[in-house]
């Protein structure tokens, strides 16, 4: 590496040598944060009581550990329970994982309506599923 970047945000990395790249190393702070929520999520959840929150923490718990199949099953549920106002980005990446493109194709259309992330990101997000699904379809 030649030259090391820290965003003022302390969020992204910047890094060049061969070429670019760029770290996004917030994650920890969100696993931190789901880390303190989670006992009272999984209580409720055990109760059957479980809110719409609850199952949208607990499924980002398994997509920040990569188990996609875990996560898409608790954030579909938060979904069905609050579909306005349960984020769909992180369902949208669970299905990308799983190889379900054009249900990850519609769950980042709605991320991009709901401005749930920098657009920027999610239009590179979508060019590349859809570069990935032509790819798919020419094999």
């Amino acid at each position: 590496m030649r030259c090391v970047a820290l965003a003022p945000d302390e969020r992204r990395i910047l890094a060049s040598g061969k070429g670019w790249r760029l770290w996004d190393v917030s994650g920890a702070g969100r696993l931190e944060e789901l880390q303190r929520e989670l006992p009272d999520a999984w209580r409720r959840q055990g109760e059957g009581k479980a809110t719409a929150s609850d199952l949208e923490r607990i499924g980002r718990w398994y997509e920040l550990h990569g188990y996609p199949d875990w996560a898409s099953m608790f954030l579909e549920r938060a979904n069905q329970l609050n579909p306005d106002h349960t984020a769909v980005l992180p369902l949208a990446r669970c299905y990308w994982t799983l190889g379900q493109q054009e249900r990850a194709r519609q769950a980042f259309a709605k991320a991009v309506e709901r401005k749930e992330a920098p657009a920027e990101y999610l239009r590179l997000c979508l060019g590349a599923l859809e570069r990935k699904t032509a790819t798919d379809e020419e094999q």
